[in-house]
């Protein structure tokens, strides 16, 4: 196998995890909703918002977020911001196609 074929070999397999998680996350939500209805109240103040704010609100709502980064490594804050921006796609996405 070539480095250029292993390479995209990865990515597919990236991809495919990616779908698996969207889908998960699809079926799992509506339940979520319903057993914490405080929280779900929140992401879907979030999902009105552009994705590049969501973090300042939580910040905003919840001040220990604030905190977090700076007793974490870069690494967790910016997986957690990654998070926030792929939650926010997939429950917009999600938002419209229900809608």
């Amino acid at each position: 196998m070539t480095p250029l074929n292993f390479i995209k070999l990865i990515d597919q397999l990236r991809e495919i995890a990616m779908q698996a998680d969207r889908e998960r996350l699809l079926v799992w939500y509506p339940e979520f909703c319903r057993e914490y209805p405080n929280a779900a109240a929140v992401i879907e103040e979030c999902l009105a918002l552009p994705p590049e704010m969501v973090r300042l609100r939580l910040e905003e709502k919840y001040p220990l977020l604030k905190a977090l980064p700076r007793l974490f490594s870069p690494e967790w804050s910016a997986s957690f911001d990654q998070a926030l921006a792929y939650l926010h796609h997939v429950l917009t996405e999600r938002k419209k196609l229900n809608a």
